[in-house]
């Protein structure tokens, strides 16, 4: 199912996700939110909370997997659901890569915000990262 920029994939007992943007920043921000999709309704969700997430990693599909695993773990500890992504930027220094995010949300209402099912963690399996002009995508299974 390919639906605002993400899509997801059958993969045994977990689920595989998909983003795709013109940019790599917005190929990452439509993963997150398929993510989050996965757990609550995403749309009932008012982003009018702010929270700033940077992280680096040495590659980029490394980097798309602590990504997702950060926006976990930010909302389990701050009991929020995030619904809005904004990647400022991706950068290279050296042989490390670096976001740097915007995140909003509020915080977690059972009755408002539905919850579906509990993502554990993004995983390293049928990781992968395509970089295009004009063109991005990246995937991962989800353990859910």
């Amino acid at each position: 199912m390919k639906l605002k920029g993400f899509e997801y994939f059958d993969h045994g007992a977990d689920i595989g996700i998909r983003g795709f943007g013109s940019t790599i920043e917005e190929a990452f921000e439509k993963a997150a939110v398929g993510m989050f999709s996965l757990m609550f309704d995403v749309e009932a969700v008012e982003p009018n909370q702010t929270l700033e997430l940077s992280c680096t990693a040495d590659d980029l599909g490394l980097l798309f997997v602590e990504w997702l695993n950060r926006l976990l773990w930010l909302s389990a500890t701050e009991n929020m659901v995030l619904c809005r992504f904004l990647v400022r930027r991706i950068t290279e220094t050296g042989t490390k890569r670096s976001l740097d995010a915007q995140l909003r949300g509020e915080k977690l209402s059972i009755s408002k915000h539905n919850p579906k099912i509990e993502v554990k963690a993004a995983t390293y399996a049928e990781l992968k990262v395509e970089v295009r002009p004009g063109h991005s995508l990246v995937q991962t299974v989800v353990d859910v």
